[in-house]
């Protein structure tokens, strides 16, 4: 399941015809649990609606993935590897609004030592972790600097609100925020 998942996420490039989108963010908890997240792209379906002032309004489909790393100091190192699906409104001044939905994969490292007891000896277990599913919606908003003038850039950020399962014997609300700019091509 896993190797499926990551294939599907490496082809990703080669849809890349036309116009495409890469992010780059920083993404973490608070300030002490920082990350940084890469994603990618690409519009699925987007139309545009003339309201009776005359203004434009664009809307858009995206799709993509996305990868994100960040650290909990002397607990843990994670690694978030996901397909995104978004929905962006942009107004007649850049303004925008996304709503994502993200069925996350999500594998963590434990920052110390870990140990197993072997019955008679402890034996050292290099790169001990989890994995988890981690479905996560994402409200936010930013500017697209494109819309008034010719910058192929937009500013965002993002509330991410993310349930991990498992968490030992049940499940974990987390929460992340994320900024960053986004270079369309």
């Amino acid at each position: 399941m896993k190797f499926l998942f990551l294939s599907l996420l490496s082809l990703l490039p080669i849809v890349s015809f036309g116009q495409h989108q890469l992010r780059a963010a920083y993404f973490g908890e608070t300030i002490t649990h920082y990350g940084l997240k890469i994603a990618y792209d690409k519009p699925f379906k987007s139309w545009a609606t003339e309201k009776r002032s005359g203004t434009n309004i664009k809307k858009e489909f995206l799709y993509g993935g996305s990868f994100a790393a960040f650290r909990h100091p002397h607990q843990l190192v994670g690694l978030i590897a996901s397909p995104e699906v978004t929905f962006r409104r942009t107004g007649k001044r850049g303004g925008l609004i996304d709503i994502a939905f993200v069925p996350a994969y999500f594998r963590y490292f434990y920052a110390g030592k870990t140990y197993e007891y072997t019955g008679t000896d402890f034996r050292k277990i290099p790169l001990a972790g989890r994995s988890a599913f981690l479905p996560t919606l994402s409200l936010g908003g930013g500017r697209d600097l494109s819309v008034r003038r010719e910058i192929p850039f937009m500013w965002y950020y993002r509330v991410n609100v993310m349930r991990q399962y498992p968490y030992n014997s049940s499940s974990l609300m987390r929460f992340a925020l994320e900024a960053g700019v986004i270079k369309k091509f």
